[in-house]
């Protein structure tokens, strides 16, 4: 069973229906799409601005074509979209950049250090750096930047959480300052890496501070030009920027490469394949699986596979409502899902299957528990019988009267849609029926961490090279109610959340994310399906593409040849 509503997801999402692939034979479905396909690709053509259709962008413009047009937001302090952040990380700068070497190197900020056990830092700020809008970026900018965060008001999902257990901000001097936590924050000038932690024009936020995610002004290589929501978002060239990081090409001396770049959003597959093959777009993202190989054949073009470390694309299990805050219930779901089936099948063995929530490669990843969470349909029958779940009317195993009955929320297209209905087919071989909602992300999210979900399941994914913040974010009681999709909280798992953010003993870090991992398997909070990767395509002639390690694409010094 499918219910609608819409969809997409937290980190990313995803588009890829394809008409070979999990579809129904009838000529009459199949007829339907192509007409759909049809009209979306005549919509597409005539939403783009070029005045002769498909013919190439000029050679000072670099275009992107995204399939996620249902972005929330570009302001960075409000957003959690990870291709909100593609467009506003190069709008606005960080203090600290995380670089390829996976060291942190100096941004705004030339130097941090810590007091107090950390329970303070110390930020040494950059002079020299002015905003779009000609205003000084100086301490009392950090400190608004800081407030701003966490203030209510701004209804952050990312960088209030990554602000942690913060308590203050002293202003030392124009170029100095103090961030205070109320516990030891050792994960501080890593968050401070973030994209959602950039840095925003003060001045410009206090002018029109409700108009502000639409009049974007920060310090980064490229200004905000324009947004024709769900069509295409313009940036120009800051010429002025002098700041960029050390280990960009140019080291930092100098703007960015192209005069502007144009974001556009073309949700459906082949539409955006389309706009590459003639030009219209030089680089896209989510390239269908289906195509890859094809692409990568030819010599036009390049293909990117980027991996996205931390929380896997998984279901995450709602403990709190029935039949879900049933834990016999949880493992046996756990052991009924085929992962290597739904990569195997539906992806090509594009994605790596994951076996625990974590994705292989994270760190601080515990490989020792995968034999725990193996696909094991006789043992997920076993542990629900063993549970009281007995079967009933229909195949559907019931206990106490209730029916082992689950509704899974998730965001539309075929990476989401097509797991789904797979997960469905298994899991009612072991005696549970799921219904399937279709959601867009922002609805899934919120949605499934309300304190009142409805919800059983998400099928959600969240990146970090460091899996200290998500924790953070999507376990700590501290955030019930925003981002704990489970639902299941302790002061157990709180302390080891907090020792992992706050020790400066990496062994000690160490092991309390690998207890984390522990009670996420022994607890079933959810089930990891398979690491996603960022998928992209770009013509031969870009030039000087670069990911960050959470996956992003850098443009500063992206070019065409």
């Amino acid at each position: 069973m499918k219910g609608s509503a819409g969809g997409d997801e937290a980190s990313e999402r995803e588009d890829e229906r394809e008409s070979n692939d999990g579809e129904s034979d009838k000529g009459g479905m199949r007829m339907n799409r192509v007409r759909q396909l049809a009209v979306l690709v005549i919509a597409v053509l005539l939403a783009l601005p070029s005045a002769q259709g498909l013919a190439a962008p000029v050679q000072d413009r670099l275009v992107v074509g995204i399939r996620n047009w249902d972005y929330d937001t570009f302001d960075p302090h409000v957003s959690n979209f990870t291709q909100s952040s593609w467009v506003f990380s190069n709008v606005f700068d960080p203090l600290i950049w995380l670089g390829p070497d996976r060291q942190l190197h100096p941004g705004l900020a030339t130097q941090w250090r810590a007091e107090n056990d950390a329970r303070a830092w110390v930020l040494s700020l950059r002079s020299d750096v002015k905003f779009h809008d000609g205003t000084p970026f100086n301490a009392q900018v950090v400190k608004f930047n800081f407030d701003r965060m966490v203030d209510p008001n701004t209804k952050s999902k990312a960088a209030e959480q990554l602000m942690g257990p913060y308590a203050g901000t002293d202003i030392l001097d124009a170029n100095t300052v103090r961030v205070r936590f109320d516990k030891p924050f050792t994960l501080f000038p890593y968050n401070l890496s973030s994209a959602f932690m950039s840095m925003v024009s003060m001045e410009a936020v206090r002018r029109n501070p409700a108009d502000f995610a639409r009049r974007l002004i920060g310090s980064g290589p490229y200004r905000f030009l324009s947004e024709n929501p769900k069509v295409e978002t313009q940036l120009q060239r800051f010429n002025d920027y002098a700041w960029g990081p050390r280990f960009a090409e140019n080291r930092g001396t100098g703007p960015a490469q192209m005069n502007r770049i144009s974001f556009r959003f073309i949700q459906e597959n082949e539409p955006r394949l389309t706009a590459l093959r003639t030009g219209e777009a030089h680089l896209i993202d989510e390239v269908p699986p289906a195509s890859v190989e094809e692409l990568r054949a030819s010599r036009d073009y390049s293909i990117h596979v980027v991996p996205r470390y931390g929380i896997a694309r998984a279901f995450h299990f709602n403990t709190q409502i029935a039949p879900t805050n049933d834990i016999a219930l949880r493992r046996g779901i756990v052991h009924a899902i085929d992962r290597t089936a739904i990569v195997r099948t539906l992806f090509r063995d594009t994605y790596p299957v994951t076996h625990t929530m974590v994705v292989p490669g994270t760190r601080y990843y515990d490989q020792s528990l995968e034999a725990q969470v193996a696909y094991n349909p006789g043992r997920a029958r076993q542990i629900l019988e063993e549970g009281g779940w007995r079967v009933g009317a229909g195949g559907i195993r019931e206990k106490g009267g209730q029916r082992a009955r689950v509704i899974l929320a998730t965001f539309p297209g075929f990476v989401a849609e097509a797991p789904a209905e797979l997960v469905q087919a298994q899991l009612k071989e072991v005696g549970v029926e799921m219904v399937i909602q279709v959601m867009d992300g922002g609805a899934m999210m919120t949605g499934m961490a309300r304190r009142d979900s409805q919800f059983n399941m998400a099928f959600i994914g969240t990146y970090d090279p460091d899996p200290t913040p998500l924790f953070q974010r999507i376990y700590h009681s501290a955030n019930v109610g925003q981002s704990v999709f489970s639902h299941y909280t302790s002061p157990h798992l709180d302390r080891l959340i907090d020792t992992a953010a706050g020790t400066t003993d990496d062994g000690r870090k160490a092991a309390a994310l690998r207890e984390i991992q522990k009670i996420m398997v022994d607890q079933a909070l959810g089930v990891g399906v398979y690491a996603n990767a960022s998928l992209f395509a770009a013509r031969s002639q870009v030039q000087g593409l670069v990911f960050d390690l959470r996956a992003n694409p850098w443009l500063f010094n992206t070019r065409l040849r």
